[in-house]
């Protein structure tokens, strides 16, 4: 007589669950809701493609290699390195996009253009 408990053991009835990392979903989330509504995430992604600052920011972050941290460049990262997180082709800081050096004037500017306030007396 054979045991039915090693036939099953060797032809399980289903596949196992595969993983599912809720992180990834959440940095996902945490990147669309930080995203400005003056710019796409594609606009960012390109001009970090072109950012050699964010560009070797990332391969520091991704290879942690300490010889990374130890660039001109990268000194004003390395107090804040536990707190990034790439995604992507995407820096963010906590829950905040780090915007290639490009796109930051236009971000400010439009930030700017929303906090305006009129000066000139309402007519009646």
């Amino acid at each position: 007589m054979t045991n039915p408990s090693d036939y099953l053991s060797r032809h399980p009835t289903h596949s196992p669950p595969e993983a599912y990392d809720k992180s990834e979903e959440y940095v996902a989330f945490v990147t669309n809701q930080s995203l400005p509504n003056t710019i796409s995430l594609e606009e960012i992604e390109n001009a970090m493609k072109d950012d050699f600052q964010l560009q070797l920011l990332k391969k520091a972050f991704l290879e942690d290699y300490s010889l990374f941290w130890k660039k001109r460049e990268l000194q004003t990262f390395k107090q804040i390195k536990q707190e990034l997180t790439v995604y992507g082709n995407i820096i963010l800081k906590g829950s905040q996009i780090i915007i290639p050096s490009k796109l930051q004037k236009n971000i400010i500017r439009l930030a700017h253009k929303g906090h305006q306030v009129s000066l000139k007396p309402n007519n009646w």
